[in-house]
């Protein structure tokens, strides 16, 4: 199969993605990036890279590097439209600090936060 129809046909650039369809989703490019790149991370969207004609599929836990290079990278169209209609379907997150505290704390405390007068000091 020739590397170029696969990529026209089933992939698209992760760059391409952020102009075209991130800025509808979100309040700014970098997070729709984030929320793209953490969506690659989780294993949800297939991702490959071409060096020299050859594609190589990149396992989830390259994307959670902060370093990680997204140029030549391509995602696949099927896994991309599938979780973006998901977002859209889905209500927009809360902005602050507030969120990330009580989704911090849910994960600490599964089962509800202890009573403060049980808590030793």
């Amino acid at each position: 199969m020739n590397s170029t129809y696969w990529i026209a046909e089933d992939w698209i650039e992760f760059n391409e993605v952020l102009h075209e369809e991130g800025q509808g989703l979100f309040t700014s490019k970098r997070e729709a990036e984030r929320m793209l790149r953490k969506l690659c991370a989780s294993g949800v969207i297939q991702t490959v890279c071409f060096h020299d004609g050859v594609a190589e599929f990149i396992p989830s836990k390259e994307w959670k590097r902060a370093d990680f290079d997204t140029t030549l990278v391509y995602l696949n169209t099927k896994d991309l439209s599938r979780q973006w209609l998901e977002l859209q379907n889905k209500p927009l997150p809360e902005a602050g600090k507030q969120p990330r505290i009580r989704a911090h704390l849910a994960e600490m405390f599964p089962n509800g936060v202890p009573d403060p007068a049980h808590c030793r000091l």
